[in-house]
């Protein structure tokens, strides 16, 4: 099967040289310029042919694989040879400059043919290669574009701009990236924007349109903390707003069912070889079914104890702990679900920590600040009651000796 790129690369090569460039005629030049979209739609052709013949798929992936790492040597070829990394459209140039002209042609074309693979060829097409630094830059610029008007619609329809924030994360960080990224990001961000895109062209506003912004970036992996920590908040807020245990229990359960019923992108990811954001939403939900079933039969226990509710204690006599607020309620967590203590519910027992008890830098304790550490522990909070338990372990493995 011919290859197609011979004359591409022979203008490249031995026609384009500063030192030969010079010698053609205008004739000849003119004659190249339309000489090159006629060769750009044979080789686009070839591909097709490639693509759709009886070979095996290692051989069709290699030649297609071939096609496209040579079309990257040659605009970087051509990138040194304009001297620049924007290229410019055919109409801003000097029309009497013709040599520039032709090389601005060749890179054009090459460009779209490597866009075409890309597009077309996606199964084939080698995601670690590195783009070539003139794609690389007009993708910036078309990325740029496109990331100024999704802002003004997204800000525009009210959508929360905590997730707006969220949103944009992956286009502007490709526009931040430095030279030597690979397609697979600006892959990943061309889908990104088509997704977006669509969800946006939608009449959806509100929490229909967050609603629809979310399932987009699920079905996309968009497998970034800063999106799963949105989603596991907003889980949280309406669960939590719910009046009363049951119909928290019920919310939660549709998330989980929402969850392992939303359709993934395969293979597509936005960190590589990180967890999917599905797997990632899907653990936390399960996590707080856990907790709430455990503390069900808590309440079922601190239900035979009614004087539970009368533990409260005077201001002057709270119990001072050698632990910070977010120890205190780490630690509080673990006995929950050890099922070590038990209360009527969460909330209850917020109260009965803020009332009753306090540290040596506080002598109150906000039940807002406890609830927030109680449902998000930091690895240093983890780490001190870790060691705290180690002390504990200890002095009972000490008594035990004495028996």
């Amino acid at each position: 099967m011919r290859y197609e790129l011979q004359m591409f690369e022979d203008f490249v090569l031995n026609k384009l040289l500063d030192t030969n460039i010079s010698t053609y005629t205008d004739f000849e030049l003119e004659k190249w310029i339309d000489i090159i979209p006629k060769e750009t739609s044979t080789i686009k052709n070839a591909l097709m042919v490639i693509a759709f013949s009886n070979l095996s798929e290692k051989i069709v992936e290699r030649k297609i694989q071939t096609y496209q790492s040579q079309l990257i040597l040659l605009s970087n070829g051509l990138a040194k040879l304009i001297k620049t990394k924007a290229i410019s459209d055919l109409d801003t140039i000097d029309q009497t400059n013709l040599p520039l002209k032709v090389k601005i042609s060749l890179m054009n074309n090459t460009m779209s043919l490597l866009s075409y693979i890309e597009e077309h060829f996606s199964k084939y097409f080698s995601e670690s290669a590195p783009i070539p630094s003139t794609y690389f830059y007009n993708s910036k610029a078309y990325l740029s574009q496109h990331f100024k008007q999704f802002h003004q619609v997204l800000q525009s329809r009210n959508v929360n701009p905590t997730f707006v924030r969220v949103i944009m994360d992956p286009l502007e960080s490709f526009m931040k990236a430095a030279s030597g990224t690979t397609f697979k990001e600006l892959m990943y961000c061309k889908t990104y924007l088509k997704e977006i895109e669509a969800v946006l062209q939608s009449d959806a506003c509100g929490f229909k349109l967050e609603r629809k912004l979310i399932i987009s970036l699920f079905y996309l992996n968009y497998n970034t903390y800063h999106f799963y920590n949105y989603v596991a908040k907003k889980i949280t807020i309406h669960y939590q707003s719910k009046s009363n245990f049951q119909r928290q229990l019920e919310s939660l359960q549709l998330f989980k069912k929402l969850i392992n019923q939303s359709p993934i992108k395969p293979d597509h990811d936005y960190i590589i070889g990180a967890e999917s954001i599905k797997e990632q939403l899907r653990k936390w939900v399960e996590e707080e079914l856990e907790y709430f079933t455990s503390k069900k039969q808590i309440e079922i226990k601190f239900s035979e104890y009614p004087f539970t509710n009368n533990l409260n204690v005077k201001e002057t006599d709270k119990i001072e702990c050698n632990l910070s607020v977010a120890q205190i309620a780490y630690s509080m967590k673990l006995l929950v679900k050890s099922n070590i203590i038990a209360a009527p519910s969460m909330e209850d027992l917020l109260e009965l920590i803020s009332k009753n008890f306090s540290t040596k830098n506080q002598k109150e304790i906000s039940k807002s600040s406890l609830r927030n550490k109680f449902y998000t522990a930091e690895s240093s909070t983890i780490q001190h009651i870790q060691k705290v338990m180690n002390e504990l372990i200890n002095n009972a493995e000490e008594d035990k000796t004495k028996i």
